[in-house]
């Protein structure tokens, strides 16, 4: 481009509260998760980047309805009658681009939050040997536990490809809008 060629203009799209809490929930998910065969006596790190983890999903749920537009659930999350309309659109190749999450993504984010929760109150349960959740002891505590972090792997995994097919697809790096907070203003 020459220094003649105007560029594309950008709009601020997340705050930086809500890229600091995705990128330091994805670093604490990923070390909880390479820390889960460490076998100190009570799993220490793997315990505090649980807590880590519940916590930050506890201020995004917080965030959810108090923070900037693009960070309000309001924003993106969808009813099944829209979900079915844009996944519609995906399939047909007719995907309308939004500035913040499409309702996919907004999908993937109550998805990933439920995970969190869920695998942080079994994990929590699991590490007071006296406790039991829903008649379950600790054994069968432990195999939930893993279902749910076997479901983070498959998540995590179709969170990627949405974010890599959504960048091709739009022409627009995603990433880099979670690092700068600005994506391209929308055309027309």
């Amino acid at each position: 481009m020459s220094a003649d060629t105007p560029q594309p203009a950008t709009v601020k799209v997340w705050d930086i509260w809500t890229r600091l809490f995705h990128w330091i929930f994805a670093t604490a998910i990923v070390l909880a998760w390479l820390s889960h065969e460490i076998r100190d006596r009570q799993h220490t790190v793997h315990v505090w980047l649980g807590y880590l983890a519940v916590s930050l999903i506890v201020a995004r749920i917080v965030w959810g309805f108090v923070g900037p537009r693009h960070s309000r659930f309001s924003d993106f999350v969808k009813g099944p009658v829209h979900l079915a309309r844009y996944s519609w659109q995906m399939l047909t190749g007719t995907a309308p681009r939004h500035i913040g999450h499409n309702p996919l993504g907004g999908i993937m984010v109550l998805f990933m939050m439920a995970l969190t929760l869920s695998l942080g109150v079994t994990g929590y349960v699991m590490t007071h040997r006296g406790m039991n959740l829903f008649g379950l002891g600790h054994r069968e505590l432990e195999e939930v536990h893993g279902l749910l972090a076997d479901l983070f792997l498959v998540a995590v995994p179709l969170h990627v490809a949405g974010v890599i097919f959504a960048s091709l697809k739009h022409r627009e790096n995603l990433v880099g809008a979670m690092i700068t907070g600005r994506k391209r203003a929308m055309d027309g």
